[in-house]
């Protein structure tokens, strides 16, 4: 999807108080121009408001439509991209959004804006660009080189925390399971329906256990499994002959994103929702597609993802890691480039280290 300004005739003209105009995502456009639908707070700071679809109470008794729609964040410039954002034009110091939850007025999109208590009407202004574009094709060896250099760009040393080594414990399990349970899928394609059940039974115990694991608006084992399941799932798609794995994978997403909500945070449950289906931050999108595309803006787009919340960005990295592991074990590189050769080689992701919040 490409950046644009929205035309004129899809602007909201008249609206009472301050009038933001933000980057839009594609995934909010139904819900913004669509009927006029109230939104419930999940969290707000100064950066960020985390919102979501609030309960139909217009139901009736008897018929609850509560269900969990996508997260609808408002940020200012200066936080991380949420895949469905809204971003405004200044920063955090120069316009606390918390204080746009202080006031008697409505929470609610639709009808083309957001509207904030505090009288504020959040616009779509353009759309937003998509980060990670990938090629249609993508050869193996490039995961390779892109796990090499995100491992070299974590360090190698062990957290001396009891909770980090039982995070790395956890982390290592999950990816052990992960390619084992998919392998056996592709190797038994005359039962693949079976075979794709079993396989995703046998992921979703231990990535369960990391669901909520580590303190955090959204726990270090939630990063990590985002982490995984968004490279897997963006890269998997690109990769010639994973495709009875990305099967296993989407489903043991689905279950994950199911079994959240109670068991970890709701900001972390909205975004293993998201996570489900591709979606990730800008950050951590734009180092997926660098490793799709041998990038040399990797090292930088690594920084940037690092330098996420206290230990969000090594957190996800660490699931970049564990999924780039994954589908190198379902592939084995066509050809080596000769600017590829001196790629030095790094350990698995179960030895590098965690990064500190």
């Amino acid at each position: 999807m490409t950046q644009g300004v929205l035309p004129d005739a899809l602007r909201w003209r008249s609206t009472p108080g301050p009038v933001r105009p933000a980057a839009a995502s594609h995934r909010l456009a139904a819900l913004l121009f669509g009927p006029v639908r109230g939104l419930r707070t999940v969290a707000g700071f100064p950066a960020a408001l985390y919102l979501t679809v609030a309960p139909d109470l217009t139901a009736g008794p008897g018929r609850p439509t509560v269900g969990r729609g996508p997260m609808v964040a408002v940020v200012t410039s200066d936080a991380v991209r949420l895949p469905s954002a809204l971003v405004l034009a200044v920063d955090s110091a120069q316009e606390p959004l918390v204080d746009r939850l202080r006031g008697t007025g409505s929470l609610t999109i639709g009808d083309g804006r957001l509207q904030l208590p505090d009288g504020t009407t959040v616009v779509p202004g353009r759309w937003r660009r998509d980060t990670g574009e990938l090629p249609s094709e993508i050869d193996p060896v490039l995961l390779e080189h892109g796990q090499h250099r995100i491992a070299a760009g974590l360090g190698h040393s062990w957290g001396a925390d009891p909770a980090d080594q039982l995070l790395d414990a956890r982390l290592a399990a999950f990816g052990q399971a992960l390619r084992a349970a998919t392998a056996a899928t592709a190797a038994t394609a005359a039962t693949a329906a079976t075979a794709a059940t079993a396989a995703t039974q046998e992921l979703v115990g231990p990535a369960a256990r990391l669901l909520g694991l580590g303190p955090g608006l959204t726990p270090s084992g939630d990063d990590m499994l985002a982490g995984a399941i968004v490279t897997l799932l963006r890269l998997g798609s690109a990769t010639p002959g994973v495709s009875p794995q990305l099967r296993v994978v989407a489903a043991m997403a689905d279950e994950l994103a199911a079994q959240a909500p109670g068991r970890t945070t709701e900001v972390s449950a909205l975004l293993l929702g998201e996570a489900a289906a591709g979606q990730c931050c800008d950050e951590l999108g734009e180092v997926v597609g660098c490793v799709a595309t041998a990038s040399c803006g990797l090292p930088a787009a690594l920084t940037r993802l690092l330098a996420v919340g206290h230990r969000s960005g090594p957190d996800m990295a660490r699931g970049v890691l564990t999924g780039l592991e994954a589908l190198l074990a379902w592939t084995t590189p066509r050809r080596k480039p000769a600017d590829l050769r001196s790629t030095p080689a790094a350990p698995p992701s179960t030895r590098v280290e965690e990064g500190l919040r």
